[in-house]
């Protein structure tokens, strides 16, 4: 990003930080509200099997990604309300935008809600990824969960349903295709979820169609579940994934099972260790079919220092794959089969 782009990027923040602050003060009379949020998330990491050889950096987002938001609802009476967000990630190494072509690159959507649910629309999390949020070890953390892999994150030009009904949630999702040369390909899918006592399980379904070519679309499709089980001072999650995959003539691209196990023990009411264990096994990937499957053990020890600051460290090890299997930028050396990573950070959120 250049220093113009940067000062406008600027620009537009604390014009946008106005118009929150404005609006918080003009509306709430007529029962609306506006808040701004944020996460600034930052760590030093080491990490060897790279083609350099060991390197140290420092990183943006170890827990989570760092993000600027503005979010609001209106109460329009008769148990309906309007809501909208609008947030944008924050690279906090660098001090800049993490999508300089698409400010409000994490979510954009507008939509309504009631007792019968909420739908909204615009750039938003699937149904599957908000389900599977809290079935993941450490809720899709930067460092070091391979969160590329389990299922579809984010979508342009979507819809997306959520309805809470007694132990039941539904939260469901399809966005719009393009019929432009090149144009994204349409993606639905579906998440459910069901409280049982100091548990619950869920599954998922997600469909994703690529972009247009002259042969046609690819084609992608998962379907998984998962489960969580508190006891005590200790939470147990689990979770198993299905891929089918199929390039745009029809060959198949992908065939794979991933799944994943971990633990948390909360040693005092402020430090809280984890570990988990990720394992992707690959039946096919195009005309190949012997492929060593990938594994992942990760390690967390979090200490809360209050109810918005946390400091953490992070250790992670991976076996024929670089570490998260590659989401985020990892890349594992030819002459390696094997990554390990260490990293130290802090995490506020406002």
């Amino acid at each position: 990003m250049n220093p113009n782009e940067e000062t406008m990027v600027t620009k537009v923040i604390w014009k946008a930080v106005a118009v929150a602050m404005i609006g918080t003060g003009g509306a709430m009379a007529q029962g609306s509200n506006v808040t701004m949020y944020g996460i600034v998330d930052a760590a030093v990491e080491h990490q060897g099997g790279v083609a350099s050889g060991d390197a140290t950096r420092m990183r943006s987002g170890g827990l989570s990604g760092g993000r600027f938001g503005l979010r609001g609802n209106e109460d329009l009476g008769g148990g309906m309300r309007a809501v909208f967000t609008l947030e944008s990630g924050v690279e906090v190494d660098k001090g800049a935008a993490s999508d300089p072509a698409r400010f409000w690159n994490r979510q954009a959507y507008v939509g309504i809600g009631g007792r019968w649910g909420e739908l909204t629309l615009g750039r938003q999390y699937t149904g599957s990824f908000l389900v599977l949020t809290g079935y993941m070890p450490k809720h899709f953390a930067l460092l070091y969960e391979p969160v590329g892999t389990v299922t579809t994150s984010r979508v342009n030009s979507s819809f997306v349903y959520d309805g809470k009904f007694d132990a039941f949630r539904v939260r469901a999702h399809a966005s719009m295709k393009s019929s432009l040369p090149g144009g994204a390909g349409a993606t639905h899918g579906v998440g459910v979820s069901y409280a049982l006592g100091n548990g619950s399980i869920a599954a998922y379904y997600d469909s994703v169609d690529g972009d247009l070519t002259d042969n046609g679309r690819s084609r992608r499709r998962l379907f998984g579940v998962a489960a969580k089980y508190k006891w005590e001072d200790l939470t147990f999650v689990g979770g198993w994934r299905k891929t089918k995959a199929d390039t745009d003539l029809g060959r198949i691209a992908l065939r794979d099972r991933f799944w994943w196990l971990g633990v948390a023990y909360r040693v005092t009411p402020a430090t809280e260790l984890s570990v988990a264990y990720y394992r992707n096994d690959i039946r096919q990937r195009g005309p190949a079919t012997d492929i060593r499957a990938p594994q992942q053990l990760s390690l967390w020890l979090m200490h809360n220092l209050s109810k918005r600051t946390t400091l953490y460290a992070a250790a992670a090890h991976s076996r024929h794959a670089p570490l998260n299997f590659g989401f985020g930028g990892y890349t594992l050396a030819d002459s390696k089969r094997s990554q390990t990573g260490v990293a130290m950070g802090i995490r506020h959120t406002f």
